[in-house]
């Protein structure tokens, strides 16, 4: 069984973190935005997002790769690289992407990997 790579998810979260508007739960990469998955390979390789969904386009396997490097079990890949719907009953067919700190609690119960966005966090975890 793999060992999560904790330093890399954290550091892919980040980067998601300062560039939500380049996130995306849907898709591995699709020229302009990408998933979990699409950012770890893309971030490995110093890849532009249209760099990535080049090579996603000639069947190399961005999931699996991802998989490899953030040290996750397949259902451990599938639960984070598939949450792309949050149910919610206001929204009109039912669900709607996750914010970016309901993600972060969707990494943490798969993981076990704590990432807190920096819009949440308080004093006390500044001070450590």
């Amino acid at each position: 069984m793999p060992e999560v790579n904790e330093p890399r998810l954290r550091g892919v979260l980040a980067h998601i973190e300062q560039d939500q508007e380049h996130w995306d739960q849907y898709t591995y990469g699709c020229g302009t935005a990408a998933c979990l998955a699409g950012w770890a390979v893309a971030l490995e390789n110093n890849w532009t997002m249209g760099q990535l969904f080049t090579v996603n386009q000639t069947g190399f396997s961005i999931r699996d790769r991802a998989q490899e490097l953030l040290g996750l079990t397949r259902d451990q890949a599938h639960a984070l690289f598939s949450f792309h719907t949050v149910v919610d009953a206001s929204a009109p067919w039912g669900g709607r992407e996750p914010t970016f700190a309901e993600f972060c609690e969707r990494v943490e119960e798969v993981t076990g990997v704590r990432y807190k966005p920096l819009t949440h966090l308080t004093e006390a975890d500044v001070a450590g």
